[in-house]
């Protein structure tokens, strides 16, 4: 684009020579049109000498007008001449500017990067909010284990229980989680998000409590049976043999009750069904807040102090009564499985 610029300096130079040269041409023309002998024309003389030299005068100045404006004529079309030219030339600049512009554009853009499709946008959000989507699957897990029966009520426990472990892994691994806890045990700053943390933190090691304790008396039953085999057994008979036992004691756990609701039932008219509806009013009170976590970390306008600390409080207290008293009942009859208690 230089050469335009050199092209547009030389032509500015030329309009105003040519300026220059219009202005002293209508100057030369004003000078010729004033002069006192046009005024001869029409006049009457009393000899021949006279009108032959009046004659002489008058064509002089007519001559001299004719001049000027001729070169008037030729200095306005001089400049016309540069000023076609310096459109042309500002023409052709526009033109040249655009095409060199819409070329860097095109490569700028192959050079950017590319704004990330759907799916790298929801990977992102679920980086962000990975602990309450696999909280809401612990709590959602839970909750059908206990309206389905048989395998698929036992698998559901199990992806309960592992879902709660890695939600428990995703909120430890959280420095903000780590540092609230810390500055509450530490410092007696028992704040919202403090309480937050810590209810969250017991929730997730109960729900872990079942696999745990299911995956513990697998091995342990295996290993036993390991012991008492008259041959040598290879590493895919006792993965076998652990997965076997495992998911039998998983499905003891399922089929467990709860102590603290078969307290509350004593003396019911149908305990079993009684005891059957608040085990899943609990697991369902926990689906119903595991689900407004995850929904409010997708729609900004439920996210609600009052509605954060109601959900903290209910799992705190399911915590802290059922589910504290269903899996630690799991745990200690894992403990006495594993110490071989009564034995």
């Amino acid at each position: 684009m230089h050469g335009y610029q050199g092209d547009a300096k030389k032509l500015d130079a030329e309009a105003k020579a040519a300026h220059d040269k219009l202005d002293m041409a209508k100057e030369r023309e004003n000078n010729a049109s004033n002069n006192p002998d046009l005024k001869l024309a029409h006049q009457t003389f009393d000899d021949a000498a006279s009108l032959q030299n009046a004659q002489a005068r008058l064509d002089r100045a007519t001559s001299a007008l004719n001049d000027a404006r001729g070169s008037v004529k030729d200095a306005q079309d001089l400049l016309s001449s540069i000023k076609r030219r310096a459109h042309d030339v500002e023409s052709e600049h526009s033109s040249t500017a655009r095409g060199k512009a819409s070329a860097i554009r095109d490569a700028t853009d192959k050079l950017a990067p590319e704004e990330p499709g759907w799916f790298a946008k929801a990977m992102d959000w679920l980086d962000d909010n990975l602990t309450d989507v696999l909280g809401t699957v612990a709590a959602i897990a839970g909750l059908l284990a206990l309206i389905l029966s048989g395998p698929i009520g036992v698998a559901f426990l199990l992806v309960a229980a592992t879902a709660s472990a890695a939600t428990l892994a995703s909120r430890l691994s959280d420095p903000a989680v780590r540092a609230s806890l810390m500055d509450g045990f530490t410092k007696g700053e028992f704040d919202a998000d403090f309480w937050s943390n810590a209810v969250g933190v017991a929730g997730d090691t109960l729900g872990m409590v079942p696999g745990v304790g299911a995956v513990a008396r697998g091995i342990n039953g295996a290993v036993r049976s390991a012991g008492a085999a008259t041959e040598a057994l290879t590493l895919t008979d006792r993965l076998a043999s652990a997965g076997s036992k495992t998911w039998l004691a998983a499905n003891r756990i399922a089929g467990a009750e709860n102590p603290l609701t078969t307290w509350m039932v004593r003396g019911a008219a149908d305990p079993a069904r009684a005891s059957r509806m608040i085990d899943l009013g609990v697991a369902g009170a926990g689906a119903a807040t595991g689900t407004y976590g995850t929904a409010k970390d997708l729609i900004d306008a439920l996210d609600d102090d009052t509605a954060n600390n109601v959900g903290t409080g209910m799992d705190g207290a399911r915590a802290g009564s059922f589910d504290g008293a269903g899996h630690g009942a799991t745990a200690l009859k894992t403990l006495k499985v594993l110490l071989d208690v009564g034995h």
